[in-house]
């Protein structure tokens, strides 16, 4: 995989300043800043490029990346590629880590990236907010006042109150 290709990619990531080797050793140069992908991004922000590793599908930044900095190898397909850096456009292999889905989800989840808990929780929400909700319905404001304060909908706010999403604890 040491062709023009892996050099056509590299320029497609923002490298940082403390980056002093030559392209095709550089991933080890830095392990303190990001490096922002500048192509094309899923709707969460994650680096996609339609460079080929195995079947030739679009795929993510991350995989691409991981593959030049282990001389070829592409990542386990059991594996996702995750990130230490919890920055979903970096492009930094010294950022990252394989995972299996469980264990991504986990990560996110014990560093306050991803919604859920006790039961569906609404992405919109946080504990506190779902907290707030049950006070201001003790209060004896209606479901809309709530929503209205809240900046949520209606729907959301009966949810949480009939414990179908933030049940409290």
């Amino acid at each position: 995989m040491r062709d023009g290709s892996e050099i056509r990619f590299w320029r497609k990531v923002q490298l940082c300043q403390h980056v002093t080797v030559r392209i095709g050793e550089h991933y080890w140069s830095c392990k303190e800043c990001c490096w922002p992908w500048l192509g094309c991004r899923s709707e969460l922000g994650y680096g996609r490029t339609r460079y080929v590793l195995m079947n030739g599908d679009e795929t993510y930044v991350t995989r691409v990346a991981w593959a030049f900095a282990h001389h070829g190898l592409n990542p386990p397909a059991d594996k996702e590629v995750a990130h230490t850096c919890d920055n979903p456009p970096c492009g930094n292999p010294s950022h990252f880590w394989l995972a299996t889905h469980k264990e991504n989800m986990e990560d996110c989840t014990a560093k306050g990236r991803r919604a859920h808990g006790w039961g569906r929780r609404p992405q919109k929400l946080s504990y506190a907010k779902a907290a707030r909700i049950h006070t201001l319905a003790a209060q004896g404001l209606s479901q809309r006042e709530i929503a209205r304060v809240l900046e949520v909908s209606q729907p959301m706010v009966s949810m949480v109150l009939s414990g179908k999403a933030w049940p409290l604890p």
